[in-house]
């Protein structure tokens, strides 16, 4: 199941930082209800980037229903992130339904340790978690990345990249294959 958190991509809704986790447990729940006959319930796993990653972290750590969290550009901690006015309004809220620059730097900034994945992923363990990241990053550094992997117990792995961007444009297949093989092996 692939979906957009709310008010983000076309989804209906106002989007906000802090309902992210919340959107990760609503879809969790939809393919826990017992509706669609060819979803595995005991094989459910959580696939995020970026702010994604953020989200897959903090749902995957608090939910045991989830198997095992897979990551790539996650954003592990917030607070040592800092994104000018300008990225904001040109990379972020353009694409985002009911929230202005001046209202997404101020959730940003307010994210508490309730919000800051580094201290939550050690909580995944004993499922395993696959961290990726693109070694130059111009959005979120590879040191995120790193210091994820820091905190995670195992079973853990840290894959890079040394030449894609954030979104792994021109490195999707290496990236699809990564995630194919390790989804492969956990089930």
């Amino acid at each position: 199941m692939i979906f957009h958190f709310r008010g983000s991509w076309g989804s209906s809704g106002s989007y906000s930082i802090s309902t992210q986790p919340a959107d990760t447990y609503a879809a969790i729940d939809h393919l826990d209800s017992g509706k669609y006959s060819e979803v595995d319930r005991e094989k459910l796993f959580l696939i995020g980037h970026s702010l994604g990653g953020w989200a897959a972290v903090i749902a995957g750590a608090c939910d045991d229903r989830v198997q095992g969290v897979a990551v790539y550009g996650a954003i592990s901690d917030p607070r040592a992130l800092t994104f000018s006015r300008k990225t904001i309004a040109d990379d972020f809220v353009r694409y985002l339904s009911g929230i202005d620059p001046h209202t997404f730097a101020q959730e940003w900034s307010g994210l508490g340790e309730d919000h800051v994945p580094l201290i939550q992923v050690g909580m995944i363990s004993p499922r395993p978690i696959l961290i990726i990241h693109a070694e130059r990053d111009k959005m979120v550094p590879f040191s995120q990345s790193e210091a994820l992997f820091g905190y995670a117990r195992e079973p853990k792995e840290l894959c890079s990249h040394p030449d894609a961007n954030h979104a792994f444009t021109w490195h999707r297949p290496w990236l699809i294959q990564k995630l194919s093989d390790w989804l492969k092996q956990q089930i």
